[in-house]
């Protein structure tokens, strides 16, 4: 933070990024000092940090099963209401498993994949998986593929809600 003055009475602070260089001119050895304000970058971050805290506040306190997996079936994140969906106490818990192994026979993650390859997202996509205990559970889910540069599926990141009781 460099100190500025508006007037004598009031110092202000104002954020900036300080660069420092040694030079030598008529024999003598100097310093070029010069600032940059990074108040709006620093405002930015800010706004930035927010936003993150009120998504992640959404995705953890969502009543329904929120995931983001890769195509392997590897699970990166998810809300406790997944886990639960499932059958495990703790987000920690259902991450050490695999999404291949909610699935009642290894065709249905085949089909599903091949769906969401073609269409990009699935909306009311309706799955019978199973929960840890191995009982079956019925989902709507809704699902959407995440692509890379050559149009490849890399992630799917959607919810799933419990329709079991229908």
């Amino acid at each position: 933070l460099a100190h500025f003055w508006q007037d004598t009475e009031s110092p202000s602070e104002l954020p900036v990024l300080n660069s420092v260089a040694a030079i030598e001119h008529d024999g003598r050895a100097l310093l070029i000092e010069s600032f940059v304000d990074i108040s709006l970058l620093k405002r930015a971050e800010a706004e930035l940090r927010a936003s993150e805290a009120r998504y992640r506040r959404f995705f953890d306190e969502d009543l329904t099963g929120d995931f983001i997996v890769t195509v392997d079936g590897e699970i990166l994140d998810c809300n406790l209401a997944y886990a639960r969906l499932f059958g495990y106490e703790t987000v920690e818990e259902i991450k050490r498993t695999n999404v291949v192994s909610q699935y009642i026979e290894p065709a249905g993650r085949d089909r599903f994949l091949e769906r969401i390859r073609r269409e990009g997202r699935l909306e009311r996509y309706e799955s019978e998986l199973r929960r840890r205990d191995g009982s079956p559970i019925f989902c709507i889910g809704n699902e959407i593929g995440e692509f890379d540069d050559q149009g490849e599926l890399v992630r799917i990141r959607g919810y799933l809600f419990d329709d079991t009781k229908r």
